[in-house]
Protein backbone atom coordinates (compact mmCIF):
# COMPACT_ATOMS: atom_id res chain seq x y z
CA UNK A 1 0.00 0.00 0.00
CA UNK A 2 1.28 3.73 -0.62
CA UNK A 3 1.62 5.54 1.93
CA UNK A 4 2.98 9.13 1.69
CA UNK A 5 6.29 8.37 -0.42
CA UNK A 6 6.48 5.33 1.32
CA UNK A 7 5.43 1.57 -0.24
CA UNK A 8 4.30 -0.80 2.58
CA UNK A 9 5.14 -3.92 1.48
CA UNK A 10 3.78 -7.15 3.81
CA UNK A 11 5.26 -9.77 2.39
CA UNK A 12 8.31 -8.23 3.60
CA UNK A 13 7.64 -6.46 6.12
CA UNK A 14 9.04 -3.42 4.96
CA UNK A 15 8.83 0.45 4.07
CA UNK A 16 10.12 1.10 0.72
CA UNK A 17 11.25 4.85 0.07
CA UNK A 18 9.84 5.65 -3.52
CA UNK A 19 12.04 9.01 -4.05
CA UNK A 20 15.06 8.28 -2.10
CA UNK A 21 15.49 4.15 -2.46
CA UNK A 22 15.69 3.78 1.54
CA UNK A 23 14.55 0.20 2.72
CA UNK A 24 12.99 0.78 6.01
CA UNK A 25 13.26 -2.99 7.98
CA UNK A 26 9.71 -2.95 10.62
CA UNK A 27 9.88 -4.18 14.23
CA UNK A 28 7.41 -6.94 15.14
CA UNK A 29 5.89 -4.44 16.93
CA UNK A 30 6.16 -1.70 14.34
CA UNK A 31 4.48 -3.76 11.40
CA UNK A 32 1.71 -5.35 13.48
CA UNK A 33 0.89 -1.46 14.50
CA UNK A 34 1.11 -0.15 10.90
CA UNK A 35 -0.57 -3.63 9.26
CA UNK A 36 -3.49 -3.18 11.84
CA UNK A 37 -4.08 1.29 10.47
CA UNK A 38 -3.72 -0.02 7.25
CA UNK A 39 -6.62 -2.31 7.16
CA UNK A 40 -8.53 0.15 9.28
CA UNK A 41 -7.50 3.15 7.05
CA UNK A 42 -9.40 6.46 7.46
CA UNK A 43 -11.34 4.79 10.24
CA UNK A 44 -10.01 5.01 14.20
CA UNK A 45 -8.52 2.38 15.43
CA UNK A 46 -8.62 1.67 19.15
CA UNK A 47 -5.82 1.94 21.66
CA UNK A 48 -6.94 -1.34 22.87
CA UNK A 49 -7.06 -2.68 19.59
CA UNK A 50 -3.75 -1.89 19.02
CA UNK A 51 -1.80 -2.75 22.31
CA UNK A 52 -3.26 -6.22 21.60
CA UNK A 53 -1.05 -6.66 18.44
CA UNK A 54 2.06 -5.62 20.26
CA UNK A 55 3.98 -8.21 22.20
CA UNK A 56 4.11 -8.42 26.29
CA UNK A 57 5.96 -5.28 27.55
CA UNK A 58 6.51 -3.73 30.54
CA UNK A 59 4.61 -0.68 29.57
CA UNK A 60 2.39 -1.27 26.61
CA UNK A 61 1.09 2.16 26.85
CA UNK A 62 4.04 3.71 26.30
CA UNK A 63 5.57 1.65 23.38
CA UNK A 64 2.24 2.30 21.49
CA UNK A 65 3.30 5.96 21.76
CA UNK A 66 7.08 5.22 21.21
CA UNK A 67 5.73 3.28 17.95
CA UNK A 68 3.29 5.90 16.76
CA UNK A 69 5.88 8.31 17.18
CA UNK A 70 8.65 5.96 14.92
CA UNK A 71 5.97 5.22 12.20
CA UNK A 72 5.45 8.96 11.75
CA UNK A 73 8.84 9.58 11.65
CA UNK A 74 9.60 6.95 9.22
CA UNK A 75 7.20 8.92 6.73
CA UNK A 76 9.35 11.88 7.23
CA UNK A 77 7.86 15.26 8.32
CA UNK A 78 5.60 16.10 4.87
CA UNK A 79 3.39 12.97 5.40
CA UNK A 80 3.77 12.21 9.03
CA UNK A 81 -0.07 13.81 9.48
CA UNK A 82 -1.04 10.80 8.12
CA UNK A 83 -1.51 9.30 11.36
CA UNK A 84 -3.72 11.21 13.00
CA UNK A 85 -3.49 11.02 17.37
CA UNK A 86 -7.58 10.84 18.01
CA UNK A 87 -8.04 11.88 21.77
CA UNK A 88 -9.57 9.75 23.94
CA UNK A 89 -9.89 6.98 21.28
CA UNK A 90 -6.73 5.82 19.29
CA UNK A 91 -4.73 6.38 15.89
CA UNK A 92 -6.29 6.73 12.33
CA UNK A 93 -4.31 6.51 9.00
CA UNK A 94 -5.51 8.67 6.38
CA UNK A 95 -5.40 7.78 2.80
CA UNK A 96 -4.82 11.22 1.59
CA UNK A 97 -3.43 14.26 3.85
CA UNK A 98 -5.67 16.58 4.94
CA UNK A 99 -5.98 20.52 5.41
CA UNK A 100 -4.47 21.75 9.08
CA UNK A 101 -6.76 23.48 11.00
CA UNK A 102 -5.35 26.34 13.62
CA UNK A 103 -3.02 24.42 16.39
CA UNK A 104 -0.56 24.87 19.04
CA UNK A 105 1.87 23.05 16.76
CA UNK A 106 2.28 22.21 13.15
CA UNK A 107 4.13 19.31 13.94
CA UNK A 108 4.37 15.82 12.22
CA UNK A 109 4.55 14.87 15.86
CA UNK A 110 1.42 16.09 17.85
CA UNK A 111 -0.72 18.81 17.31
CA UNK A 112 -3.10 20.31 19.54
CA UNK A 113 -5.99 23.09 19.14
CA UNK A 114 -4.84 26.34 20.92
CA UNK A 115 -8.24 25.68 22.87
CA UNK A 116 -7.48 22.56 23.97
CA UNK A 117 -4.37 23.68 24.95
CA UNK A 118 -5.65 26.81 27.22
CA UNK A 119 -7.64 24.25 29.01
CA UNK A 120 -5.21 21.72 29.82
CA UNK A 121 -2.98 24.67 30.63
CA UNK A 122 -5.40 26.02 33.40
CA UNK A 123 -6.12 22.70 34.97
CA UNK A 124 -2.36 22.25 35.24
CA UNK A 125 -2.09 25.53 37.16
CA UNK A 126 -5.30 24.87 39.39
CA UNK A 127 -3.46 21.35 40.08
CA UNK A 128 -0.77 22.74 41.21
CA UNK A 129 -2.52 25.40 43.59
CA UNK A 130 -4.67 22.79 45.05
CA UNK A 131 -1.24 20.53 45.72
CA UNK A 132 0.36 23.29 47.12
CA UNK A 133 -2.56 24.30 49.35
CA UNK A 134 -2.99 21.16 50.58
CA UNK A 135 0.75 21.03 52.17
CA UNK A 136 1.56 22.47 55.16
CA UNK A 137 5.18 22.86 54.28
CA UNK A 138 6.13 23.06 50.50
CA UNK A 139 9.09 24.22 50.98
CA UNK A 140 9.75 20.84 51.90
CA UNK A 141 8.93 20.13 48.10
CA UNK A 142 11.73 19.89 45.63
CA UNK A 143 10.85 21.33 42.67
CA UNK A 144 12.43 21.34 38.99
CA UNK A 145 15.20 24.21 38.62
CA UNK A 146 16.59 25.68 35.45
CA UNK A 147 20.55 25.18 34.66
CA UNK A 148 21.56 27.92 31.86
CA UNK A 149 23.74 26.31 29.49
CA UNK A 150 26.39 28.42 27.25
CA UNK A 151 26.50 26.78 23.84
CA UNK A 152 29.61 26.70 21.57
CA UNK A 153 28.45 29.78 19.92
CA UNK A 154 27.54 31.50 22.77
CA UNK A 155 23.83 31.73 22.89
CA UNK A 156 22.52 30.70 26.47
CA UNK A 157 20.07 27.52 26.53
CA UNK A 158 17.36 27.21 29.77
CA UNK A 159 17.50 23.34 30.65
CA UNK A 160 14.65 22.83 32.91
CA UNK A 161 15.77 19.85 35.34
CA UNK A 162 12.52 18.28 37.36
CA UNK A 163 13.01 16.44 40.12
CA UNK A 164 15.32 13.59 40.24
CA UNK A 165 13.78 9.99 41.50
CA UNK A 166 16.58 8.56 43.77
CA UNK A 167 15.25 4.68 44.15
CA UNK A 168 17.40 1.92 45.38
CA UNK A 169 19.11 -0.37 42.62
CA UNK A 170 19.31 3.18 40.26
CA UNK A 171 21.89 4.45 39.16
CA UNK A 172 22.28 8.23 40.16
CA UNK A 173 20.10 10.18 38.02
CA UNK A 174 21.96 14.01 38.77
CA UNK A 175 25.53 12.40 37.52
CA UNK A 176 23.25 11.46 33.84
CA UNK A 177 21.90 15.09 33.95
CA UNK A 178 25.33 16.43 34.78
CA UNK A 179 26.54 14.01 31.71
CA UNK A 180 23.54 15.62 29.37
CA UNK A 181 23.90 19.12 30.37
CA UNK A 182 27.81 18.72 29.04
CA UNK A 183 26.95 17.19 25.74
CA UNK A 184 24.18 20.03 24.88
CA UNK A 185 27.16 22.48 25.84
CA UNK A 186 28.66 21.48 22.69
CA UNK A 187 26.02 22.31 20.48
CA UNK A 188 27.06 25.04 17.91
CA UNK A 189 22.81 26.19 18.14
CA UNK A 190 19.77 24.76 19.19
CA UNK A 191 16.68 25.55 17.04
CA UNK A 192 14.49 25.71 20.53
CA UNK A 193 14.47 28.00 23.08
CA UNK A 194 14.17 25.47 26.24
CA UNK A 195 14.86 22.28 26.91
CA UNK A 196 13.20 20.53 30.03
CA UNK A 197 14.41 16.71 31.17
CA UNK A 198 12.89 14.21 33.43
CA UNK A 199 13.28 10.56 34.29
CA UNK A 200 10.62 7.97 35.06
CA UNK A 201 10.06 6.90 38.53
CA UNK A 202 10.43 3.14 37.51
CA UNK A 203 14.34 4.57 35.94
CA UNK A 204 13.63 2.91 32.50
CA UNK A 205 12.93 6.29 30.29
CA UNK A 206 14.25 9.45 29.70
CA UNK A 207 12.23 12.39 28.49
CA UNK A 208 13.37 15.23 26.59
CA UNK A 209 10.57 18.36 26.30
CA UNK A 210 11.44 21.03 23.52
CA UNK A 211 9.58 24.07 23.19
CA UNK A 212 9.88 27.25 20.99
CA UNK A 213 7.04 30.00 19.68
CA UNK A 214 6.70 30.05 15.87
CA UNK A 215 5.47 33.26 15.03
CA UNK A 216 4.22 33.70 18.01
CA UNK A 217 2.54 30.17 18.07
CA UNK A 218 3.94 27.68 20.70
CA UNK A 219 5.66 24.19 19.36
CA UNK A 220 6.43 21.20 20.90
CA UNK A 221 8.49 18.06 20.42
CA UNK A 222 8.77 15.57 23.19
CA UNK A 223 11.50 13.09 22.77
CA UNK A 224 11.47 9.94 25.00
CA UNK A 225 14.25 7.65 25.24
CA UNK A 226 13.33 3.54 26.88
CA UNK A 227 15.95 1.19 28.50
CA UNK A 228 15.97 -1.05 31.40
CA UNK A 229 17.86 1.03 34.32
CA UNK A 230 18.42 3.72 31.34
CA UNK A 231 22.17 4.81 31.00
CA UNK A 232 22.63 7.87 28.91
CA UNK A 233 25.78 7.26 27.97
CA UNK A 234 25.47 7.06 24.31
CA UNK A 235 24.15 10.46 24.08
CA UNK A 236 26.21 12.52 22.48
CA UNK A 237 26.30 15.48 20.44
CA UNK A 238 25.93 14.01 16.90
CA UNK A 239 22.78 12.16 18.31
CA UNK A 240 21.62 15.51 19.76
CA UNK A 241 21.83 16.50 15.94
CA UNK A 242 20.43 13.50 14.59
CA UNK A 243 17.25 14.24 17.17
CA UNK A 244 16.42 17.37 16.49
CA UNK A 245 17.49 18.41 20.11
CA UNK A 246 21.24 20.28 18.67
CA UNK A 247 21.19 22.24 14.85
CA UNK A 248 23.41 21.73 12.87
Amino acid sequence: MQIGDCWFDIPTRQLFGQKDGQVLCLSDDEFNVLDLLVSQKDKVVSRQALLAVLEEHANPELVLVDIIHTLKTRLGNKYAPLIETVADQGFMLHTRLKRSRSSLADSPYQAMSVVLYSLLTAAILLMVFWLYSEVDTPKNIEGYYTHEVSLQGGALLPVNIYPVPRIAGHKDREKQVDYLIQQLKQCPQVPWEQVSVSFSTDGNMLNLLLFKREDGVPEYENIKVYQNDINISFIDPAWLVKAGVCGR
